[in-house]
């Protein structure tokens, strides 16, 4: 099996209206993404160009940048925003996507893959 990630980073803001702590108040973070992918086959010697796994994640993290969240997800988690990418690049990619990170910070993060 072959294992392949891709990362990229985005600025936004946020508010999590239901959370009781300081996240309910609007604030920004600069996240940042990797998503795995796998393949037991090579196509002239890859599995997939890295250059389709980083325009596929740089197209759905794109609309992001300089946004709110909000605007997007009803409750924007790096949970639900994991969950969202990798969904996303399953429908697009010619690989299976094994699992998404998303990072709200250096060193806090969300992971999200699929059980099958």
């Amino acid at each position: 099996m072959f294992y392949l990630t891709v990362e990229t980073d985005f600025d936004s803001a946020h508010h999590l209206p239901e959370h009781k702590g300081k996240c309910k108040n609007l604030h920004g973070h600069t996240y940042r993404v990797k998503a795995e992918v796998s393949s037991r086959e090579l196509t002239d010697g890859m599995a997939v160009d890295f250059k389709i796994l980083k325009d596929a994640l740089d197209s759905i993290c794109d609309p992001f940048d300089h946004a709110c969240l909000n605007d997007f997800f009803q409750n924007p988690t790096a949970e639900e925003m994991a969950r969202f990418i990798y969904d996303k690049l399953a429908d697009t990619l010619p690989v299976k996507v094994e699992k998404v990170w998303v990072w709200e910070s250096p060193t806090s993060c969300a992971a999200y893959c699929r059980d099958e």
